[in-house]
């Protein structure tokens, strides 16, 4: 459970672009999830990333959030029937290190990072295909499809249809767990 106050100030962040906002400044009060997701409550994610990143030994190291995101096939190629299909990016502090090494830019990875990361912002690109196939794998609870462009094959002639069957290529096994809407837990 998330108190949403309408914004969120970033831990140990100090400045003007420390504090982030709603869109419109709207509080959603105590959310789980399920809520966040249904109204669009950044600063629920905010905190998600910022937790991550503050509390990176017990979520698996400081790598830990792009693991769980990657679970859902963002940075990745989604394995579609088509040509050119780009796999994007999902940053990492390792990403920064070598990119910024290279352009001789800040090289350090900061709660921001991950703050950004966790609403889809800052160095993350991806296709609006991998967007889509991440939000049904959470959807229909962690098995990721390779998206297909047909149903069926109808051969020419007197041959039967044939089926294009899905074919799974990942899985999440993390899956959030939220209480039914009647439930006061």
């Amino acid at each position: 459970m998330f108190y949403d106050r309408g914004g969120y100030q970033i831990p140990g962040c100090s400045g003007a672009k420390c504090f982030r906002s709603n869109a419109g400044g709207a509080a959603h009060g105590a959310i789980r999830i399920d809520r966040a997701l249904t109204v669009s409550s950044d600063a629920f994610f905010y905190n998600v990333g910022a937790q991550f990143f503050l509390q990176q030994e017990r979520f698996g190291g400081e790598e830990a959030m792009q693991q769980y995101i990657k679970a859902f096939g963002i940075g990745q190629k989604t394995g579609i029937p088509l040509t050119e299909e780009a796999s994007g990016r999902l940053p990492t502090p390792q990403w920064r290190r070598e990119y910024c090494t290279r352009l001789k830019c800040d090289t350090k990875w900061r709660t921001g990072d991950n703050v950004n990361l966790a609403v889809g912002q800052g160095d993350m690109v991806l296709t609006p295909l991998q967007l889509a196939n991440g939000y049904a794998t959470f959807a229909n609870g962690g098995t990721r499809y390779q998206p297909q462009i047909a149903l069926k094959i109808d051969p020419p002639g007197p041959a039967p249809a044939v089926p294009v069957k899905p074919k799974v290529v990942g899985t999440s096994t993390s899956r959030p767990r939220c209480a039914s809407p009647s439930s006061t837990a």
